[in-house]
C-alpha cells in the first residue's frame, strides 16, 4: 500500500484532509528507504509527526484500530531509520523519538486488543471481477474451523512459518499456513508424518555438516510429494505493540495467498501453469470505515502485489520461486531463503497465534524501541508523580 497515498488526499481518521492524522499517515505510508537518506523527506516526517504530537488530544482518535493502524506506519518507519548509515545523525535520532512518543501514544491495552475482530470474509470486495482459469477461487467458509477440513502448520521446533516473509515484513506480521488434502485430515496426518521422517534425517545431516561432525551416512529418505489437489492458504495478520511495549497478536488479516497445486491452462494466454492462484489485500480505507461490510479486497487478474518481494505481474510469479515438490515446495529456493535447521512440521488448532511476537522481541531494532518506549514510560511516570505532590 506503499506509494498510494500521493494520488488523493488521506481522510481515514477524519474528515479533514489536513487534520494532523490525515497528514501523518499519508507521509509516513508514503516512506520508503532511499526517502530517509534525503534530508527533505526526513524533516517533512518529523514535521508532520512533530505536529501530531503537539495537536490537542481531542483530536486524537479513539478508535484501537484507527490507532494500530497509524501505530504500524510507525513502527515501520522506526526500523527503516534504525537500519539506515545515518543512525547517530540528530534528524535520524529527532525522528526516532518522536516516532516512539507516537507508538507509545497508539498503543493498545489487552482488553482493546482482545476485543479486535476479524477481518476474514469469503465475500471480499471485487469477488465479482473477471477471472482466469488461473486465479478462479473462492476462500473457504471453514478456514478457521477446528473441525472443518483445513489444517494449519508450523514448523514443530520453532513454532512459526513463512520465515522468509516474515523476515521480508520486518516481523510485523505474523503468517499461518493453512493445508487442505484430497481426502481430508486423515490423508493430512500420514503426509505430515512421513514429510517429519524426511526433515529429521535432513536436520540430522545440516547439524552433522555445521559442526562437522563425523557423518553418520544415514541414507535421506524421498521427499514425500503431494497428491494431487492439494491447497495451501498462507494467511498474514497484524501485530500491534501493547501498553507493557511488547508486540501482540491481532485477528486483523492483512493479506491472504490461496494457491491451488493443480496444473491449470490459462484461458487468456494458453499456456499451462503448475498451480492456480488468488491473492487478497487488507484495505485499511475500509477496515477504518465503521460502515464498511469488509476490508479484504480480490486483486485482479495480474495486478502487482507485494508478497515476500514485490511481483508486477501478479501472484502467478510464486511459482518462480516455489518450485520443489511436497511440502518443500512452501520454502523458497531463491537466494535470501530463510529456512529452519529442522523443516519438521506440527498440525495445530487452526487460528493459533505463532510465536513470531516473541521472535520479534529478541531482535536488535525492537531492543532499539523497547529502550525508547521504557524511557517516554519511566518520563510519563516521572511527570505524573511530580503534578501528585
Amino acid at each position: 500500500m506503499h506509494g498510494l497515498c500521493w494520488a488523493q488526499d488521506v481522510t481515514l481518521f477524519n474528515s479533514d484532509s489536513k487534520h494532523p492524522w490525515n497528514v501523518c499517515y499519508k507521509v509516513l505510508s508514503n516512506i520508503g528507504n532511499t526517502d530517509l537518506n534525503d534530508a527533505k523527506s526526513l524533516q517533512k516526517a518529523s514535521d508532520a509527526v512533530g505536529t501530531l504530537l503537539k495537536s490537542s488530544v481531542k483530536t486524537h482518535p479513539r478508535l484501537p484500530i484507527q490507532r494500530a493502524a497509524m501505530q504500524r506506519e510507525a513502527w515501520r518507519t522506526f526500523e527503516l531509520l534504525v537500519d539506515q548509515l545515518e543512525f547517530t545523525e540528530p534528524p535520524n535520532r529527532t525522528l526516532r523519538y518522536r516516532l516512539a512518543k507516537l507508538i507509545s501514544l497508539t498503543a493498545l491495552s489487552p482488553r482493546e486488543i482482545g476485543d479486535l475482530k476479524t477481518n476474514y470474509t469469503t465475500s471480499p470486495l471485487g469477488n465479482k471481477l473477471p477471472r482466469d482459469a488461473t486465479n478462479n477461487l473462492e476462500l473457504p467458509t471453514d478456514l478457521f474451523d477446528p473441525d472443518g477440513e483445513w489444517v494449519q502448520l508450523t514448523h514443530r521446533k520453532i513454532n512459526r512459518v513463512a520465515l522468509t516473509h516474515e523476515s521480508s515484513h520486518g516481523g510485523r506480521s505474523e503468517f499461518l499456513l493453512f493445508l487442505r488434502f484430497p481426502e481430508g485430515k486423515k490423508q493430512a496426518n500420514a503426509y505430515v508424518k512421513k514429510f517429519n521422517k524426511y526433515a529429521a534425517v535432513e536436520a540430522e545431516r545440516r547439524r552433522e555438516a555445521l559442526f562437522r561432525l563425523t557423518p553418520r551416512r544415514k541414507p535421506l529418505p524421498p521427499l514425500p510429494e503431494f497428491p494431487q489437489g492439494v491447497r495451501a492458504i498462507l494467511v498474514e495478520r497484524m501485530l500491534v505493540i501493547s501498553t507493557s511495549g511488547i508486540p501482540k497478536t491481532t485477528p486483523i488479516i492483512l493479506s491472504i495467498a490461496f494457491n491451488d497445486l493443480t496444473p491449470t491452462i490459462s484461458e487468456r494466454t494458453r499456456t499451462q501453469h503448475r498451480l492456480r492462484s488468488a491473492v487478497f489485500e487488507m484495505s485499511f480505507e475500509h477496515l477504518l470505515d465503521t460502515s464498511a461490510i469488509t476490508s479484504l479486497r480480490r486483486l485482479k487478474f495480474g495486478e502487482p502485489f507485494f508478497g515476500e518481494q514485490h511481483f508486477p505481474k501478479g501472484l502467478q510469479q510464486c511459482a518462480q520461486c516455489h518450485a520443489d515438490n511436497g511440502l518443500a515446495t512452501l520454502h523458497s529456493n531463491f537466494g535470501g531463503v530463510v529456512i529452519p535447521n529442522d523443516r519438521g512440521m506440527l498440525i495445530v488448532t487452526n487460528g493459533s497465534p505463532s510465536k513470531t511476537a516473541q521472535w520479534k522481541l529478541r531482535q536488535p531494532n525492537y531492543s532499539v524501541l523497547l529502550g525508547y518506549l521504557e524511557a517516554l514510560s519511566g518520563a510519563d511516570s516521572n511527570s505524573q508523580e511530580s503534578q501528585s505532590r
